[in-house]
């Protein structure tokens, strides 16, 4: 049984997609992969009801309740498939995952796509021969066969998580692209809250077997909350000179970063990420003293509400005050050797 399984995820025909890249880009026409998972679940689902009904009538042959026959028919069945795992086994499932969230995701999100198209943006076929509705209808049905074998959370939930990450990283960075005037994270909180976790629910947790208990997918959507604040602050961080620039018209996207950090965490990577922005932006030496000293004074009012504890704000001022001192003494020399003819440079 174990190596029928298992050779559906052998194919070098696969195409080896390990993350959504682009929530948006154009699927590949070859549904292989998809196909050949679904069909790999199916025949083990098919298989292990054959033998259902014969375990269930041995049972009755048990009159105490501590023997589950059932069970550990399942238990064994994934104990089997798991001594055999195949070397890149996950390929195909990131191919039938990818494939079937890329569907959701064009589903829920129809005017962002280009409707002149002659293919389907959701399933890459031909509009007229649009294969979304009947992909889905197999991704479910899938899900539902995994939940009931009791395989979907060792199987797929890292797949699944993986490429969710994906999703929002892309979804965060075409919302919050220049604008400043608006504050999307609620939005984005809404979106994740009420779509994406929903997309999530249906897959792991399909309904007819209760695999994932509520604190299970508690859990899951705290991971995704994180990761949405952790993306939106990363963005913004990289926006943090426009930001400053923009001040008080930017001050929604002051407001969203600060609930973002304060979700997240002041890493040492976003610290150095926002030096190095406001170095190659700010600190350059055809910019004025006058220009130097009004982003200073509108990066104190921007930090100082973004990050109470001040550890930005005094990394920041350090490097502004380093400039500004190198300018006062270029000054000095200058106004020396105009005043002094024999002053070297």
């Amino acid at each position: 049984m174990s190596n029928s399984f298992w050779v559906h995820f052998l194919s070098e025909e696969i195409t080896e997609l390990n993350v959504l890249r682009n929530a948006r880009e154009i699927l590949p026409t070859d549904f292989t992969g998809f196909e050949r998972f679904r069909r790999a679940i199916d025949d083990l689902f098919i298989l292990i009801q054959s033998h259902t009904s014969t375990i269930n009538r041995v049972q009755l042959l048990y009159e105490d309740d501590e023997t589950n026959l059932l069970k550990n028919f399942f238990e064994r069945i994934r104990a089997l498939m798991y001594s055999q795992l195949p070397i890149n086994y996950k390929t195909i499932i990131y191919n039938f995952y990818r494939t079937g969230l890329r569907i959701m995701y064009f589903k829920a999100n129809m005017n962002y796509f280009d409707v002149t198209l002659d293919q389907c943006s959701g399933c890459n076929y031909e509009k007229t021969y649009c294969n979304c509705e009947n992909t889905l209808q197999a991704f479910c049905k899938t899900n539902m066969q995994l939940s009931h074998i009791g395989i979907m959370e060792t199987l797929a939930e890292d797949v699944v998580i993986e490429l969710v990450y994906s999703i929002i990283e892309n979804e965060v960075a075409v919302r919050v692209t220049d604008n400043f005037g608006d504050s999307l994270l609620p939005l984005l909180y809404h979106w994740l809250c009420n779509i994406l976790f929903d997309w999530i629910k249906k897959i792991l947790d399909p309904g007819c077997c209760p695999t994932y208990g509520q604190c299970k997918l508690n859990a899951i959507l705290n991971k995704l909350k994180y990761s949405l604040y952790k993306s939106f602050t990363k963005i913004r961080f990289n926006q943090i000179y426009d930001i400053i620039i923009r001040f008080p018209y930017s001050e929604p996207a002051v407001d969203d970063l600060t609930v973002s950090l304060g979700n997240s965490d002041l890493n040492p990577e976003l610290r150095i990420l926002l030096q190095n922005n406001l170095k190659s932006k700010l600190l350059q030496p055809n910019m004025s003293t006058v220009d130097v000293l009004y982003v200073y004074t509108s990066a104190i009012r921007v930090l100082r509400k973004i990050d109470p504890s001040g550890i930005l704000l005094a990394e920041v001022a350090q490097l502004i005050q380093d400039f500004l001192n190198i300018i006062t003494h270029i000054t000095l020399i200058v106004v020396i050797a105009l005043d002094v003819q024999t002053y070297k440079l």
